[in-house]
């Protein structure tokens, strides 16, 4: 008798946490709370976006994400470029990659959605959203070497963030080894470092176990809200809700100062020459294999700041007399391939003569700091559509010149 009683209060203990647990999933679900694994390894470009994954992003704003079985952000396409489609790859980092915002909100969505309406003719425009929270230049060369190029794209976007890109393209500044750079050979030539194959942090995430459980997180929401515990709880992963906005500006500021005004330090210059050398070489693999190819500026929350006093404020206590020199330090960096940047920040600053509108940051971390929200993609996108379509850059355009 007393057995069957045990028995039976073992058993309601383990429907009642059964039934906890799967009430809690399907809240959390309901809910919109997620906090998946996103990226995995890669052998080329040191990480990628994990293929067939989906989850909600809730860091930063709020967003719908879904990975697409070739490991890029947006819904499935084919390998194959169809015949009737016109192809666009769009690199970059997290400002592209746009985690922030539901996928239909993005600064891809967004263009091939203005592209679509503009062309007239039975072509189907396809932009592929190709960027990856991190990339550096690097990367995203590698990206374009082993991903995108055999995508045959018909056109090539390449989104250039000096305040990131500089400094995750010098291993001195950036301090992350799991990644692939580039560096200088006695030549004077760009030569690839891979040693990140052999760092003890890469090696350890590309083991079956780590891609086992960071799978299985991927299916539990319960499991990911736990995983989230533990990093805000060790004091990573809510930094950015404890610095006001003012702060957050005057951080963006100290963190790449060479993005902002000329520089003297010698591994700053270093990190400058060898980006200056990455653009000139993605344009050029581009122009190999008869792909025009755009390089556009992203802009940096301190660069379009609609409160003209905080701006003016944070400037003179900088010391900086132009919020737009990284574009023109762009322009110098891409040399004879000038001619396919596109500034546009300075666009994007001029919009805000029109309205004192906010393009970056969201009610969870402020508003005017941090990535694109939905009005800084869309206007983006808009910004850029015109570019492409006064330039005639998409092939139903040349073929009618």
């Amino acid at each position: 008798m007393r057995r069957r009683k045990w028995l039976f209060r073992f058993a309601a203990m383990i429907f009642g946490l059964t039934a906890a647990f799967i009430l809690s999933e399907i809240a959390l679900r309901v809910a919109g709370i997620g906090f998946p694994s996103f990226y995995a390894p890669d052998e080329y470009c040191g990480s990628r976006l994990r293929h067939s994954t989906s989850g909600v992003w809730i860091t930063e704003g709020h967003g719908y994400v879904s990975i697409n079985s070739h490991g890029f952000r947006g819904p499935q396409f084919s390998l194959a470029k169809p015949s009737d489609v016109v192809r666009i790859a769009v690199l970059g980092d997290s400002m592209i990659e746009a985690m922030q915002v539901d996928h239909q909100h993005t600064f891809t969505a967004q263009l091939q959605q203005r592209l679509q309406k503009a062309i007239s003719s039975e072509s189907r425009v396809e932009v592929i959203n190709c960027g990856v929270a991190g990339y550096g230049t690097a990367q995203e060369l590698l990206m374009l070497r082993h991903y995108v190029i055999s995508l045959q794209p018909d056109l090539i976007l390449l989104s250039f963030f000096p305040h990131n890109d500089i400094r995750n393209n010098s291993f001195k500044l950036a301090q992350e080894p799991p990644v692939p750079y580039f560096n200088l050979n006695d030549s004077g030539e760009l030569e690839l470092d891979e040693s990140f194959r052999q760092s003890a942090a890469w090696l350890a995430a590309s083991t079956a176990y780590e891609q086992f459980k960071a799978s299985l997180t991927n299916r539990c929401r319960i499991l990911q809200v736990l995983k989230q515990a533990k990093l805000i709880t060790s004091s990573r992963g809510n930094h950015m809700l404890v610095r006001s906005v003012d702060d957050q500006l005057q951080a963006m500021v100290d963190e790449a100062p060479y993005a902002y005004q000329p520089t003297s330090d010698e591994d700053q210059l270093a990190a400058i020459d060898i980006t200056g050398r990455l653009l000139r070489e993605f344009a050029k693999e581009c122009r190999t294999h008869g792909i025009p190819c755009v390089i556009f500026s992203s802009s940096s929350p301190v660069q379009v700041f609609p409160d003209p006093d905080k701006h003016h404020a944070l400037a003179r206590r900088n010391q900086i007399d132009d919020w737009l020199y990284s574009e023109k330090l762009a322009v110098q960096l891409c040399g004879e391939y000038a001619s396919c940047f596109f500034p546009l920040t300075t666009r994007m600053q001029q919009e805000l003569k029109n309205s004192r509108t906010y393009f970056h940051g969201f009610a969870n971390v402020g508003l005017g700091v941090g990535h694109w929200n939905e009005n800084g993609h869309a206007t983006a996108a808009r910004l850029v559509a015109d570019h492409l379509m006064e330039q005639r850059l998409l092939s139903p355009l040349r073929e009618l010149q």
